[in-house]
């Protein structure tokens, strides 16, 4: 397997919005919703993006938040789950923008044509994956740095079940997205392309976005990764 870490750089992309998502009403598609380095996102993307997202929370929330869920304040913040949902919307393509705008120099690419032919003729699941990249709070000395090293966890875990498929410590001198990427390739190999992957840390994003786009996996940021969250809580308990 060939993965290639290109050196991080200053994402300095000017990110302007320009209005709100509108919801199901009367809109004009080819209006700008917002600007990313003068690339212009499209009304009509960002509706669909968000409306397309309504459905899974529809799907999977609606039965713990009932039927008032939209016009419902989740977080206690003042802040409606159809306000959250339009401005995840938006962050996550000005993200993408960005990303696929500095690719090659800011992310993880695999660079094995062989493994990309093969990644992307696995067979497709319906498996919906929630994948991050944690701090585990605390430094560890190696006799070989100068510096206490300080350890990451990369998870993936399935979102449905809660239960954690990959976990895994990278060494003080691996680099957590290129770790991050190999999971998601041993993932896809042993069980075929995920339907979709949450994350809430843009790094997760770097490090997955070249994979899914080869396999045409939905990459979706959420603000809260309800298993891995409980993953850390109960981490923490023991740190």
């Amino acid at each position: 397997m060939k993965l290639k870490r290109i050196s991080a750089v200053a994402l300095a992309g000017v990110i302007t919005a320009g209005m709100a998502l509108t919801g199901c009403g009367s809109l004009d598609p080819e209006a700008t919703v917002a600007t990313v380095n003068g690339i212009p996102i499209s009304l009509g993307l960002a509706n669909f993006a968000a409306q397309f997202t309504a459905v899974d929370y529809d799907t999977y929330y609606m039965s713990y938040f009932g039927q008032d869920m939209w016009s419902s304040d989740p977080g206690g913040n003042g802040e409606t789950m159809t306000d959250s949902v339009k401005e995840n919307t938006l962050e996550t393509l000005e993200e993408y923008c960005l990303l696929e705008q500095h690719m090659e120099d800011y992310g993880v690419e695999l660079t094995d044509e062989e493994l990309i032919d093969k990644l992307s003729k696995e067979p497709r699941c319906e498996m919906v994956l929630e994948a991050d990249i944690i701090s585990m709070g605390v430094s560890v000395r190696d006799k070989q740095f100068r510096r206490p090293a300080n350890p990451t966890l990369c998870l993936i875990m399935e979102a449905k079940s809660n239960m954690m498929v990959k976990c895994e410590m990278p060494e003080s001198e691996e680099d957590p997205l290129i770790c991050m990427a190999e999971q998601l390739e041993e993932f896809i190999l042993a069980n075929g392309i995920p339907k979709e992957i949450r994350f809430s840390n843009v790094m997760v994003l770097a490090g997955l976005a070249h994979i899914c786009k080869i396999c045409d996996i939905r990459l979706t940021r959420v603000e809260n990764l309800e298993g891995i969250g409980v993953f850390k809580e109960g981490m923490e308990k023991f740190i």
